[in-house]
């Protein structure tokens, strides 16, 4: 199966990074930050986007000083100590 091709807003393609299960090549995602919003999601918390290729993967939305978000996949655990620093 040919994978498609992400365009940004700008029509520049948009770089990709291997699926976690199979390592099909995936968008990397940026959004802004009314979007996460309006996804139901929060920034720095994980959520669940689905892939073009099936599989679901969790995300956490780090939002940059412009306001746009980086999807940033969650591939493994971190401690609780971590997690608190990253949402205070």
């Amino acid at each position: 199966m040919v994978p498609p091709s992400w365009l940004d807003v700008d029509g520049r393609q948009v770089p990709t990074r291997p699926c976690h299960r199979y390592g099909a090549p995936t968008p990397v995602h940026r959004m802004a930050v009314v979007d996460v919003r309006r996804n139901r999601w929060r920034c720095y918390r994980p959520a669940l986007q689905v892939h073009w290729c099936g599989h679901s993967v969790e995300m956490i939305p780090l939002p940059d000083d412009d306001g746009i978000c980086d999807l940033v996949p969650v591939l493994g655990e971190i401690s609780v100590e971590v997690a608190e620093r990253l949402v205070s």
